[in-house]
Order: C-alpha cells, then structure tokens, then sequence
C-alpha cells in the first residue's frame, strides 16, 4: 500500500501528485475517490520536491479543484491552493476556471471572476464549453442578460444540446 502520512525521505512529491491524479482521474467512474486523493495532493505540497514548476502548479490546481469541490466551507483554502498554481503557471486554464467559480461561489466578486473566467477562455486549446456557460452564469447574475445569452450560445455551438446552456436559455425566455 502507498503511504498516506508525510514522510521526510525528499523525491516524494511527484509520487504523491502522481497516485492523487491516480485515485482521482481512474477510468472506472465508481471507483475514483477523490477522498484518497487529496491527502496525497496535501503531503506534495508539504514536501515540496517537485521535479518541475509545470507538476508543482498542477498539484496545486488538483487540490484547489478538490477542494472547491467539496463546497463553501473550503472555498478559502480552495483559492489559496489555486493562487499557488496561478502564481506558477498563470496561464493555466483550468486553474483559472475554477479560481473564477470560488470566487463568484464565496466572495461574489463578480469583475475577478469574470476576468479569471476570461483568461481561461483565451487559454485554453480545446474550445471546452465549461468557461463560456460559467461566464455566463455570472453575467446572468449580474443582470447582463443579454451578454449571458450571447456565451450560452457560444456553448451550444461548442457543444450542441449542451443541457445546462438550454435550460438556462429557456429561464431566460430565449430560443437557442
């Protein structure tokens, strides 16, 4: 079995990055765990040995993400985990995606978040729809409707039929 308590021996960082990504990415759905994970993101960013500043950013938005997704009450320390990654690696667009949705989430600073949200629509290289619908979620909480409607569309053309996109079109009383 992998040890889940820190250690002292150094090189120890990347192993435990790379067993979180194991736990919390395995192709089985029913058995990912991210609760196995994070400790393992945990105890890299507590030994701080990593190979490179690439794999260091990656561990700290692995366990932001986590993080934030196990809602409000760690939204603190999800922000600080992806300030970490972004102070790294302040291109990377995942990171910034969910940086912007804590944000949005627990401080409803709705400019950062839509600026996050931004450079993770200009960073990212695989047209993913989940920026342009976050975008508009915020937009559409702000009362920029219209604005709203125009990134709803933007994830429909990314991703046609797209569920999330269309119910909020037809809350909003608009055809897609």
């Amino acid at each position: 079995a992998f040890p889940t308590t820190p250690c002292d021996q150094r090189g120890h960082s990347d192993a435990r990055y790379r067993m979180g990504l194991i736990w919390q990415h395995r192709l089985d759905p029913s058995d990912r765990d991210r609760a196995r994970a994070l400790p393992l993101y945990r105890q890299a960013a507590a030994i701080d040995d990593f190979e490179s500043d690439f794999v260091k950013a990656d561990n700290y938005y692995q366990l932001g993400q986590i993080l934030f997704s196990k809602g409000a009450a760690h939204h603190v320390e999800a922000i600080a985990a992806l300030e970490q990654a972004l102070a790294l690696r302040p291109n990377h667009s995942w990171a910034n995606l969910v940086m912007g949705r804590a944000i949005y989430r627990s401080q409803s600073d709705f400019a950062r978040a839509r600026d996050y949200m931004l450079r993770a629509i200009d960073n990212d290289a695989t047209d993913n729809w989940r920026p342009y619908f976050y975008l508009g979620e915020v937009l559409e909480t702000e009362g920029f409707t219209d604005e709203a409607i125009d990134y709803y569309r933007q994830v429909l053309a990314l991703s046609p039929g797209n569920a999330d996109a269309l119910q909020r079109m037809k809350a909003l009383g608009v055809a897609p």
